[in-house]
């Protein structure tokens, strides 16, 4: 296990969830899917928050609950569209997840499973900024170019014996 595996082992990649589901399901259906979960989540919260709030007198109800739930999935959505639409434009990262997919289909699976993310309220918001910051902190123009960083994890750890 290298230092980048280390330093990048988030439980969440961001820039490659969006990848590996456009590689797997197409760039339109994905993005389309994320603009859909970016609008419709934000427009149900805010309609569901403020039925709530109307009767808020009576104490907190579910509608404020469900409309901020909504309203945080909502915002999930928003780093996974832009980074869908980043990496949409880069080959590379297409190129890369569609081999992936191919070489490995348990890859799929496993990042099945953490979309359930999505649900936790601004995690998906917060994985993306402190990727975001670490990419800045060293210097990299763009994540997944230097040291391993960005790469998908199978590839991050078969890269690490070579990189001794």
């Amino acid at each position: 296990m290298s230092a980048a595996t280390v330093r990048r082992g988030w439980v969440l990649d961001v820039a490659n969830l969006a990848a590996l589901d456009m590689s797997a399901f197409g760039r339109r259906l994905i993005i389309s899917e994320f603009a859909v979960g970016v609008g419709g989540c934000l427009v149900l919260g805010a309609i569901s928050l403020r039925s709530g709030l109307i009767g808020l007198s009576y104490g907190p109800s579910w509608p404020v609950w469900l409309g901020l739930e909504l309203l945080a999935v909502g915002l999930n959505y928003v780093p996974l569209l832009l980074l869908a639409v980043q990496a949409s434009r880069d080959g590379e990262l297409m190129a890369r997840a569609a081999r992936l997919l191919k070489e490995q289909p348990t890859v799929a699976r496993r990042f099945g499973i953490l979309q359930a993310w999505i649900l936790v309220p601004l995690a998906v918001v917060i994985f993306a900024l402190a990727q975001r910051s670490e990419a800045a902190r060293q210097g990299a123009a763009r994540p997944g170019r230097a040291n391993n960083e960005g790469a998908f994890p199978a590839e991050r750890d078969s890269n690490a014996g070579s990189a001794t």
